[in-house]
């Protein structure tokens, strides 16, 4: 059998009220089963070595009978040859009684198996941890550790209907699984749960408890009882003064007592029993007058008892035959934002139709909508106000009315506010001087708080430009000065309901000088010392405090290497290698600022190569725009056309002149071929002379820019594009208008101007 099915089933004490009922005994409890060469419940058998197996029994009245069980079957004096019951040799103080199992005459064949006893009386049955006895115990490696508790759950004496809490934590290997029984049945819900709760503990949830903690190579239990107190009544409620009108009905008279066992509660009336009367019932407690009549008026007494004592109050009927209230306004105060009830329980006839309203300060009747609302359960006309504001104050009063009269009742309601709380409070700082500083204080209350502020014991005064508060009461400095001594800022909201107060301490510092910084890069001088030096001066408050750590491409140096000396002075690196190349960061910490000083250690061999590179890469570069602005040009005297911008500054006309010039090659001429003088004048009379006579040639065409208006008559001159960009007599009528007025403006010189 498995140590931990063994432990489940039968391994847990457990009591068992017959028929779920709670006996007035108690039940029994079974200390520890122990034999004399106990191991993690084992016990070795070697064939002819007698031994005994005890149970001795620590409680239960009236005292209970003992049965031992070997495998889950009941064992019968005589029926196994080789054991027989016997009387424990002693017995503790604690110990009720008991009963042994003795091995006369050991034998592996009729012997090897599991024991364990059960006591049984009247209020339940105990069941003992379980015994293995065999040979040798079941196998099992050095690295298993048998479960030990660490924490042992306790008995529990709780008062009636309260909580109670177990505790079980044990350890092992491999760890113990946790498994709770009560009553010898398993507790769901808390499977490897370290704490067992029992909510209420009431007659049903006494008994005992028992946790388990078992691995495959054992297992340990702990068995306790939880109980209830047992107390004389105490009286939770009671009748008090009544009032009532006649022929009210169901009317209660309360009467409460907590206690255990529970109390039984009895009623008198003028010290007359009420338990003939028909018109009287008792419900849990309470007493109910099930119609008020004349008779009914007089005293009343409950008395609460149980076994450990009694208690008693005596109360009183005041009958009425006119409409009244009983509990009604009140002068009371309430918080804004609250739910008030304000109460008004009537006592009238109810053969007459009762009505009730309400009035604010004696005038006003109170519209039931919205915030306010009222109950309408009879009797009671209870006034609810919900999310009270400051403009509820006032006097309330309830105005009952039947046919028989009229009863009204006042109560004066004070509305309070909500007094200042701090949520966000300023906090202690050390700060660089010329620092903006902001000194939360974000407070809550109604009235909205005001915030007034204290350097130390002076108030503080604002300027609205460098000392001023913010929207939530915030202190603000800014460009703070340094101080020569730690200052605390107190903060106080308040309003008319009180204040809060929080505080904090600045300090205001001179920020860290950095007086030389490493060079930006550092040779690697392989088997040297590299030295990355630097200087910096710090507030000499701070010095102390101050921290120096530098990093290497992202990760902190060592600061035990040997090889790298963190100081003031800089970062000294000995017996430099190929490991040390990289980016290096040092950083100054001080409790009000930090400076990050870098630096890169490269090798200057390794360098050199980079540098032809770089020369190579500009040097392509520049081939390459070079090769695209003779593309250009190329593509532009393929296209024999271009523009040229002619700015025009002609005096009052710089927006309505300003023009461009595009050229282009005709190809075919309309007969006007030859040369052109600067005044557009065919030379040599055209008609072809020459190498171009009768044939076709090129001339420019000039038009103004479609952008600006064009010219209105093309101004042709003989030559080529080429002539053109070289600066011929192309030139000069381009740069005819130019030399006049600076302007070539649309049509001047598209006819003979």
């Amino acid at each position: 059998m498995h140590f931990a099915a063994a432990a489940s089933c039968l391994g847990l004490l457990a009591v068992l009220c017959p028929g779920g009922a709670f006996a007035k005994g108690v039940p029994p409890l079974i200390q520890s089963v122990q034999s004399l060469a106990d191991d993690n419940n084992y016990h070795s058998l070697e064939t002819g070595v007698p031994f005994t197996i005890q149970c001795t029994v620590g409680a239960g009245d009236p005292p209970p009978e003992i049965t031992w069980f070997k495998d889950d079957v009941v064992i019968s004096e005589g029926a196994i040859p080789g054991l027989r019951f016997t009387k424990p040799r002693a017995l503790s103080d604690s110990a009720r009684g008991g009963k042994d199992l003795f091995f006369e005459e050991p034998d592996t064949a009729s012997h090897e198996g599991y024991y364990h006893c059960e006591a049984n009386n009247p209020s339940g049955t105990a069941k003992s941890q379980v015994i293995f006895v065999s040979e040798k115990p079941k196998d099992r490696p050095e690295s298993a550790v048998l479960p030990e508790f660490d924490t042992k759950p306790s008995p529990q004496l709780r008062p009636y209907n309260s909580d109670a809490e177990l505790t079980c934590e044990a350890s092992g290997v491999p760890t113990p699984d946790i498994t709770w029984t009560h009553n010898a049945n398993p507790i769901t819900g808390f499977e490897n749960s370290n704490t067992l709760r029992i909510d209420r503990v009431n007659e049903h949830s006494v008994g005992t408890y028992a946790c388990n903690a078992s691995n495959e190579y054992g297992y340990v239990y702990k068995m306790v009882q939880a109980t209830i107190l047992r107390q004389e009544p105490v009286l939770v409620e009671e009748p008090g003064k009544r009032k009532a009108a006649i022929g009210q009905t169901s009317l209660k008279l309360r009467c409460s007592a907590k206690g255990y066992p529970q109390p039984e509660y009895e009623w008198t009336f003028d010290k007359e029993s009420i338990e003939d009367n028909p018109n009287y019932e008792v419900v849990d407690g309470d007493l109910v007058i099930k119609k008020v009549m004349n008779e009914s008026a007089g005293g009343y007494k409950c008395m609460a008892r149980n076994e450990e004592g009694s208690v008693e109050s005596v109360g009183s009927l005041k009958v009425v035959s006119t409409t009244t209230i009983d509990v009604g306004p009140k002068d009371m105060m309430g918080r804004i934002g609250e739910t008030l009830e304000i109460p008004c329980m009537v006592i009238w006839d109810p053969k007459n139709k009762l009505t009730v309203q309400w009035l604010k300060n004696n005038v006003e009747k109170i519209d039931m909508s919205g915030r306010f609302s009222k109950k309408s359960d009879g009797a009671d006309n209870t006034l609810v106000i919900e999310d009270l504001e400051f403009g509820d104050k006032g006097t309330y009063t309830c105005v009952a009315s039947t046919s028989s009269g009229t009863d009204t009742k006042s109560g004066e309601l004070t509305v309070e506010g909500i007094p200042p709380k701090i949520i966000v409070e300023p906090s202690d700082r050390i700060v660089t001087e010329g620092t903006r500083i902001v000194l939360p204080c974000t407070a809550t209350g109604v009235p909205e708080p005001e915030h007034v502020w204290f350097n130390n014991t002076e108030r503080v005064v604002y300027d609205d430009e460098r000392v001023y508060l913010d929207h939530e009461g915030s202190l603000v400095i800014e460009r703070a000065a340094k101080w020569d001594t730690r200052t605390k800022f107190i903060c106080r909201a308040e309003n008319e309901w009180g204040n809060d107060i929080k505080s904090a301490w600045v300090d205001v510092r001179r920020a860290t000088v950095v007086l030389s910084s490493p060079p930006p890069y550092v040779p690697l001088e392989a088997g040297q010392t590299g030295n990355i030096t630097f200087e910096y001066e710090v507030d000499p408050l701070m010095e102390e405090l101050t921290d120096i750590h530098c990093e290497k491409d992202g990760e902190r140096l060592n600061e035990s290497d040997p090889r790298y000396d963190i100081s003031k002075e800089g970062l000294f690196i000995a017996n430099m290698s190929a490991a040390d190349l990289g980016e290096y960061e040092c950083t100054i910490l001080t409790p009000a600022d930090r400076q990050v000083l870098a630096t890169s250690v490269y090798d200057p061999n390794a360098t050199q190569w980079w540098i032809m590179i770089l020369l190579i890469a500009l040097i392509i570069v520049a081939a390459l725009l070079l090769c695209g602005c003779c593309v250009y040009c190329f593509r532009k005297h393929m296209h024999q056309s271009g523009r040229y911008g002619v700015k025009d500054i002609e005096e009052g006309r710089k927006n309505a002149n300003r023009s461009d010039i595009q050229y282009s090659i005709n190809e075919e001429s309309d007969g006007d071929e030859g040369e052109y003088d600067v005044n557009n004048d065919l030379l040599d009379g055209g008609g072809g002379k020459g190498d171009n006579a009768g044939g076709k040639i090129e001339k420019p065409i000039f038009r103004g820019s479609s952008k600006n208006g064009g010219l209105k008559n093309a101004v042709y001159g003989g030559g080529s594009e080429n002539s053109l960009l070289e600066g011929t007599e192309d030139l000069i009528r381009l740069t005819r208008g130019m030399s006049e007025d600076g302007s070539f403006r649309e049509g001047r010189y598209g006819d003979d101007e």
